[in-house]
Order: C-alpha cells, then structure tokens, then sequence
C-alpha cells in the first residue's frame, strides 16, 4: 500500500523514541500509511529535546 493514507506525526508523537520508532517502522515496507512532517514540527521536536529533556544540541538535530 505504498503511497495510501498520508498521516502528519506532530512533535507529540516524534518526542517519545518508544513511539516515535514504532509509528515508523509501521510506516515501512509494506507500509500501512506515509509519515510526513514539517520543518516546522522538526524545529519544535529538536527544541524541546534540548530545552526540556536536556539533550544536547548536535544530538537533538540528528534526531
């Protein structure tokens, strides 16, 4: 099904790794929908990380 239902994971779901790495491995082959974000969920997911979880900068923007 690849290229079916677009779903926009916002930085709620991006944040936690548990679920962040589930809901994209779902989206992997034979996918069950296509993940899509934005530059702007991005920034959000990478402040966060370093402002309240304390990650360090370089390791946030990896993320």
């Amino acid at each position: 099904m690849r290229g079916g239902r677009r779903v926009v994971l916002d930085a709620c779901v991006l944040i936690p790794m548990p679920l962040a790495d589930t809901l994209l491995r779902v989206a992997e082959f034979p996918s069950l929908y296509s993940p899509k974000w934005s530059e702007t969920i991005m920034a959000e997911v990478t402040r966060n990380l370093v402002q309240k979880w304390g990650m360090p900068v370089v390791k946030a923007e990896r993320r």
